[in-house]
Parts: C-alpha cells; sequence; structure tokens
C-alpha cells in the first residue's frame, strides 16, 4: 500500500495496521537490515526530517508490539 501496510496474524487471527513510517520500518526488518541501528538508519533516510532519537524509540516500540502481536520473533 503507498501510504502504510496491513499485516495479518494468523495464529490470533488478527490484522495489524502500519502507516508509511511502520511500513518502512517493517521493510527493513531481518533479513534485510540486522540491527536496530540499520532500520533506524534507514527510517532516517526515507524521512529525513525525522529526529533520530524519536525513530529510535518508535522503531523500538513497533518491535515490541509487533513482537506482543505474534508477528515477528526476538532475537
Amino acid at each position: 500500500m503507498p501510504d502504510g501496510a496491513v499485516l495479518f496474524a494468523p495464529a490470533e487471527e488478527t490484522y495489524f495496521g502500519l502507516n508509511e513510517t511502520g511500513a518502512c520500518i517493517w521493510e527493513n526488518l531481518a533479513p534485510v537490515r540486522t540491527t536496530i541501528d540499520e532500520v533506524c538508519a534507514e527510517v532516517v533516510k526515507r524521512f529525513p526530517g525525522a529526529e533520530p532519537t524519536q525513530v529510535r524509540e518508535d522503531v523500538r516500540q513497533l518491535i515490541k508490539e509487533l513482537v506482543e502481536g505474534g508477528l515477528v520473533e526476538s532475537s
């Protein structure tokens, strides 16, 4: 989707909506990028006006929500 993404967690049969920033984070999770620093750098590259400290907080929060929703595994 041009302005975000919709994820489906089959185990819970729930949908998870992402805005454009969330979709960028999702697209850059492993195996595309292997560290949070790499994911954050890609988000800042795509959204140059974003504050790096806020980006890091947002990336961590989204990953936490994705883990809790069963959409990704923490490593």
